[in-house]
């Protein structure tokens, strides 16, 4: 009996002590504020000194979501599409807490013509955000028409006048 009362105690305290320091960290967050320079360069449309940023960021920091996200748009905004899209895909491996690197992948795949992997990013979007976030439903009724599914174009073209009436 002492040695279950000797055991149980410390495990209460320990449990106790865990809770009340217990901090769910946002590591996005944490990445945006500890790469706020880069990003501030990307946001005054200073593309040059953002992707030489993050280069030398994604070197010291190679599982940074947010660091490929960021040098994915600046690889954007200079057109360098494989580029872009590479570094999309990189982030969204490792993260799947950045919901607009899918959708900036579906842009780019629907920019070069490969309809079927942007609709794989659409699809999962639209998983993510249910009955929203018109741009999603937009660009994947584009796609159906491209790839000859004219209903299934004209149902997300429905769900997007029902999301703006609500809007």
């Amino acid at each position: 009996m002492e040695a279950i009362v000797f055991f149980i105690i410390p495990l209460v305290i320990f449990i106790f002590f865990k809770i009340l320091i217990w901090t769910d960290v946002d590591t996005i967050e944490v990445d945006k504020l500890k790469f706020k320079p880069g990003i501030g360069y990307y946001n005054n449309g200073d593309i040059e000194n953002c992707i030489n940023y993050f280069d030398a960021i994604i070197i010291q920091n190679p599982k940074s979501c947010v660091a490929f996200y960021y040098r994915g748009l600046a690889h954007k905004q200079l057109n360098n599409v494989h580029s872009a899209l590479f570094n999309f895909e990189k982030a969204s491996h490792l993260s799947q807490e950045l919901p607009d690197i899918y959708y900036q992948i579906a842009l780019l795949y629907y920019e070069i013509e490969e309809y079927e992997k942007a609709l794989i990013k659409l699809n999962f979007l639209s998983r993510l955000y249910r009955n929203s976030h018109v741009e999603i439903y937009e660009l994947r009724s584009k796609v159906h028409t491209k790839l000859n599914n004219p209903i299934l174009a004209i149902v997300d073209k429905q769900k997007v006048e029902n999301i703006l009436k609500i809007i």
